[in-house]
This record gives structure tokens, sequence and C-alpha cells, in this order.
């Protein structure tokens, strides 16, 4: 009822913030499945403007509760990213346009300490939440 909120007391590999990924199987593996083998998962509109890019991980990292200076997100870079070949745009109501990835992984950096990428913003205005999805997990 109150959006999204990031929780302060404990932060992950790249701090106390909101975590998104362009793989659903990377967002797929925090979402707990119902009895009946089903979860939900969000797709969200999210404003990274300038990413920090990030290959380690770093107890720097670990503490942000704010992107460095000069830069509005933190980016995972991982091993491996969608193929874009195949992305297709969705206009939304308010005229905005949002990038799916249909693509299968390919790689990306070898010798990340991420499997897949993701993006970490600090504020929970940059985030506007678009669909619900369910998807079956096995």
């Amino acid at each position: 009822s109150s959006g999204l909120r990031i929780m302060s007391a404990r932060g992950g590999r790249l701090g106390s913030g909101l975590y998104f990924s362009d793989q659903a199987c990377k967002s797929g593996y925090y979402a707990s499945p119902s009895s009946d083998g089903s979860a939900i998962l969000f797709l969200a509109e999210v404003a990274s403007g300038k990413s920090f890019p990030l290959t380690n991980d770093s107890r720097m990292a670990q503490g942000f509760t704010t992107p460095p200076e000069g830069h509005d997100s933190v980016h995972a870079r991982g091993k491996s990213t969608p193929h874009f070949s195949g992305d297709k745009e969705l206009t939304l109501t308010e005229g905005h346009t949002v990038k799916l990835s249909t693509g299968i992984p390919v790689d990306n950096v070898a010798d990340s300490s991420f499997c897949q990428d993701e993006i970490v913003v600090y504020d929970e205005r940059q985030v506007a939440l678009r669909f619900v999805v369910r998807i079956r997990v096995h």
C-alpha cells in the first residue's frame, strides 16, 4: 500500500537499495513460490541515469546507501547479459517507451563476480512499477 521501500537494516552485495535485473532468472531466484508453484515478479521502469559500473564485490560496495558521487545508480556488470537483437519496445500511457529484452543470454564480462547484470538505485522515486507478472517456478 505504500510502494517500494528500501530496507536500511541490512544491505546486499551492492548496499542498501532496490535491486533490478534484465534477466528474469535472476529476479525469479528471489521470488518465493506459493504452494501451486507460482510466484510474482514486477516489471518496473527504473530511472538508472548515469550508472557506476562494477564487476567485483567489495566492502565499499556493500556499504553503499547512495550511489558514488556523480552517479545515479550502480550497475553490476555480470558474466552474461541478454542479446538485444530481438528487443521489443512497449509504449506506456504516459508516452514513455520501455525496452523489453527477448534474447537469450550472451557472454558479457568474463571475470565478473556477478552472474547477471543488476542495477541498484538508492531512491524509491527512481522506480515506477508497471506490471505484475505471475510465473511458474520449477
